[in-house]
C-alpha cells in the first residue's frame, strides 16, 4: 500500500511543475500591463486640445517627411480629432515636399472616426493640401477619395474638378469623373465643369463613356444615386469602441482602377496618327511621303545588291590569299573595303 507520504510527495512535484509552467505566462501578462499603462496614459493626455496642439508642434521638429507622416497618423489613430486638430494636421501635411507621405495623411483622414470633417468644414483645406501633390496619379486618388462615397458641398466639387485639370492621363480623369456622377449633385455649374474636364480626354472611347455617365446621372435625377449614397454599412475606423456605426460609412480602401486598354486607332486614307491624335494630310504631303517611301525602297534594294557583290569579292580575295600563303596568314592582316564611302 502506498503511504500518504508518497502521495503527498508526488502531488508536490506536480504542483511545482504547474507553477513553473504558469510563471512565465503570468510574468508576461504583468509586463504587458506595464507596457499598456503608459500607452493608456498617453491617450488620456491627447484627449485635451492643448496637448494635441503641443504634439503637432513637436512633429514639426522631426527630420523627414516620412517621420512626420508616421507621427501624424499615430495621432489620428489614437486621439479624438477636432476641427481645430484636423486643420493643424492638414497644415503640417501641406509643408511636406514628398508625395508619398502627404498622400498617406490625406488618405488616412478617410479611415478615422472623424472622416466627415474632410467632407464638411475641412473639405476646402483638404483640397488645398491635395493641390500640393506633384504626381498626377496621387492627385487623382486624393480627389477620388474626397468625392466618394457621398455628396460634399457644391463649391468643393467645383474645386475638385478645377484641380483635376492638372491630371493628364485619361484613366485619372475618368476616375475622378466617375465619383462625381456616382455621388455628387449635378447642378448646371458642375455639369459645365464636368464637360470641360471631359474635353481633355484624348481617347474617343473613354470620352464617350464619361459623357454617358453624365447623361445617366442627369436622367436618374438623384433617385437611384441618392439611395446608393444613403446605404448604411458598418464603419471601419480607428479607435474602436464607440459602437462603430453611422449613417454613412467612410471610404473603404480604394481598389486601384485597372488601366484602360489601349484603344485601337488605325489611320484612314490620307491620315496619320501622332500621339493618339488624327491629322489629315494635304495632297502635296501625301505625294511627298509616297515619293520618299519609294526612294527609300530603291536605296535599300541597291544597298542589298552592293553588299552581295562585296561579299562575293571578299570570298574570292580570301581564297586567293589562302592559296598564296598556304593558309598561314591571319585573317586580320587582310585589308577589306566594303565600299560604304562610295
Amino acid at each position: 500500500m502506498t503511504s500518504w507520504r508518497t502521495w503527498s510527495g508526488r502531488w508536490a512535484v506536480v504542483l511545482a511543475g504547474v507553477a513553473l509552467a504558469v510563471a512565465p505566462a503570468a510574468a508576461q501578462a504583468c509586463d504587458d500591463d506595464e507596457k499598456e499603462a503608459p500607452r493608456a496614459q498617453e491617450q488620456g493626455r491627447l484627449e485635451d486640445e492643448g496637448a494635441r496642439q503641443a504634439y503637432l508642434k513637436s512633429v514639426e521638429r522631426l527630420g523627414s517627411d516620412e517621420d512626420q507622416a508616421r507621427a501624424l497618423l499615430k495621432l489620428m489613430a489614437d486621439a479624438p480629432i477636432s476641427e481645430q486638430t484636423g486643420a493643424a494636421i492638414l497644415e503640417a501635411a501641406s509643408r511636406m515636399k514628398s508625395d508619398r507621405p502627404l498622400l498617406k495623411v490625406l488618405s488616412f483622414f478617410h479611415r478615422i472616426q472623424e472622416w466627415e470633417l474632410v467632407r464638411g468644414p475641412l473639405a476646402r483645406r483638404y483640397l488645398d493640401t491635395a493641390s500640393r501633390l506633384q504626381s498626377q496619379e496621387a492627385l487623382a486618388r486624393a480627389l477620388a477619395e474626397e468625392l466618394h462615397p457621398q455628396a460634399i458641398p457644391e463649391t468643393e466639387v467645383s474645386r475638385a474638378l478645377e484641380l483635376s485639370q492638372r491630371i493628364g492621363s485619361d484613366e485619372g480623369l475618368a476616375r475622378v469623373l466617375r465619383e462625381v456622377t456616382d455621388h455628387q449633385a449635378i447642378t448646371r455649374d458642375i455639369d459645365a465643369r464636368y464637360r470641360a474636364v471631359a474635353e481633355r480626354i484624348s481617347s474617343p472611347e473613354v470620352k464617350q463613356r464619361v459623357m454617358e455617365w453624365l447623361d445617366d446621372a442627369r436622367r436618374d435625377g438623384g433617385g437611384e444615386r441618392q439611395s446608393r449614397r444613403a446605404i448604411r454599412l458598418p464603419r471601419f475606423a480607428f479607435r474602436f469602441g464607440d459602437q462603430g456605426m453611422t449613417a454613412f460609412p467612410p471610404a473603404p480602401p480604394m481598389v486601384p482602377m485597372p488601366p484602360e486598354p489601349p484603344s485601337a486607332m488605325f489611320p484612314r486614307d490620307g491620315e496619320v496618327i501622332v500621339n493618339g491624335h488624327r491629322h489629315e494630310l494635304s495632297r502635296e504631303q501625301r505625294e511627298a511621303i509616297k515619293d520618299s517611301a519609294r526612294r527609300i525602297r530603291e536605296q535599300a534594294k541597291e544597298m542589298k545588291e552592293h553588299l552581295k557583290e562585296q561579299m562575293k569579292e571578299l570570298r574570292r580575295h580570301l581564297r586567293e590569299e589562302s592559296r598564296k600563303d598556304d593558309g598561314r596568314r591571319d585573317i586580320e592582316d587582310f585589308e577589306i573595303d566594303f565600299g560604304f564611302d562610295e
